[in-house]
């Protein structure tokens, strides 16, 4: 960060008038600097254990969100959900790709069919996906959130007995 010219100015005249009267009022500005910098930093932490909350919480939700999805559309006898192609569900595969598939907590299955496309079918881990939702809910400050997500991991078990 570089000084303004009107920093710079006042710098100048701090020390000539510190050299010249021994006012030392460089050392009351240095000080005056000092507690600005150490409260922006303080603000700094704050906006980053915000940013943390809300980056847990985002993913708590929207993990719990696609999980209950994914279970009330299981489809097939292995307990997978299947997704052909052309179908409305097509955003939520993707979804389901993104929020559970990258993290490992799902596995996913290409048939092809015989036009030259490919249905997936989506294996969620149910109890990896529910242990994932409460260790973020342990981690989440706020306990509206917090309820909310152990409530959808209660009804994504109540689903699948």
């Amino acid at each position: 960060m570089s000084l303004s010219w009107g920093e710079r100015l006042l710098a100048v005249v701090v020390g000539l008038s510190d050299r010249w009267l021994g006012t030392h009022l460089a050392r009351r500005v240095l000080a005056q600097y000092d507690r600005r910098i150490a409260a922006l930093q303080q603000q700094l932490t704050e906006i980053e254990a915000q940013r943390v909350q809300l980056q847990i919480s985002s993913e708590a939700l929207a993990v719990s969100t696609c999980a209950a999805v994914l279970a009330v559309l299981r489809s097939s006898p292995e307990g997978g959900i299947l997704f052909e192609p052309g179908t409305e569900h097509e955003g939520l595969l993707q979804t389901s790709i993104n929020m559970m598939v990258k993290p490992h907590l799902a596995a996913i299955r290409e048939h092809p069919r015989p036009d030259g496309q490919f249905a997936y079918e989506v294996f969620p881990h149910w109890d990896k996906i529910c242990e994932h939702l409460l260790a973020l809910a342990d981690r989440i400050e706020s306990q509206d959130i917090a309820a909310h997500v152990r409530y959808n991991v209660e009804q994504i078990r109540k689903l699948l007995r």
